[in-house]
């Protein structure tokens, strides 16, 4: 059993941080460094520095602050790879608000599931999903879908705003950095019983990335792809061990056997979990 001597003994290793500290000190240390590039399989690619992402989600936090999602609250994020997933996520770390990243393959039963234990005061999605979630989520919960809902008639009619018109540009309140507080929330996959919620705290989510970053010996020169969706642990402690050790992360929407050696040799990727 651990006492509480251990527990706090790991925790004073991440005294004075979080996610977004980490965050904010590698565009603070590299700003014009490219941290994320979406490389979707046919379309333009794009990419975003440290100093971008970090201003993106920022901007993104203080949209949700204005829409009334706050420290301690639930987002639900039912979203494939995307860049407005990575937007979403950080900006939910801005605000001290927990993202709850669910499997897009569930069916319209499990994500009610999801919602009716968590009580989402926020929901982000895509248009394909936007009326299940919205069943799920009900009329008074706030529903952000990416894309452009306004040429979408379902998800126009089901009152969901644009992800591009929550962006602001409005001061955000002072966290203290926290790692004891709740980061991320998913659900376990239910083989045995119902899935069940288990947290991150984000000591939790920087010791995922300082851990796989140092077994894996990873320095700012390497090139991280990911490829496994980004609502699930694997895609996201990869993507913190970028972020810790100050590297470059490629995003795939999805796996695709026939395209990944290119994929992987033009922006000279050095490891894939």
């Amino acid at each position: 059993m651990e006492t509480n001597q251990n527990r706090h003994s790991k925790l004073d290793a991440f005294r004075g941080m979080d996610v977004t500290w980490l965050l904010d000190q590698w565009a603070e240390r590299q700003p014009d460094k490219t941290f994320v590039v979406w490389a979707p399989f046919d379309g333009a690619e794009r990419r975003w520095s440290y100093a971008e992402l970090s201003a993106d989600a920022r901007r993104f936090a203080a949209g949700l602050h204005a829409r009334g999602v706050g420290a301690g609250d639930f987002v639900l994020m039912h979203l494939d790879n995307s860049p407005d997933f990575l937007t979403a996520w950080f900006a939910c770390a801005y605000l001290g608000a927990a993202p709850v990243t669910t499997n897009t393959r569930s069916v319209a039963e499990n994500v009610r599931y999801f919602t009716d234990v968590m009580k989402p005061v926020c929901a982000v999605t895509q248009p394909s999903f936007a009326k299940m979630v919205r069943d799920a989520c009900g009329e008074a919960t706030t529903m952000i879908v990416t894309g452009d809902p306004t040429t979408d008639g379902d998800a126009e009619a089901l009152g969901a705003e644009p992800f591009a018109a929550v962006f602001a540009d409005a001061p955000l309140p002072v966290l203290p950095r926290d790692p004891e507080r709740n980061f991320a929330i998913q659900f376990t996959s239910g083989t045995t019983s119902r899935p069940k919620p288990t947290v991150w705290t984000n000591a939790n989510a920087l010791w995922g990335g300082k851990s796989m970053s140092m077994n894996m010996r990873l320095r700012r020169e390497d090139v991280t792809l990911i490829y496994m969706p980004l609502f699930h642990a694997n895609a996201q402690i990869t993507l913190l061990s970028a972020l810790w050790s100050g590297g470059m992360v490629v995003v795939h929407p999805k796996f695709s056997a026939s395209r990944f050696w290119e994929t992987c040799a033009a922006p000279g990727v050095t490891w894939v979990s």
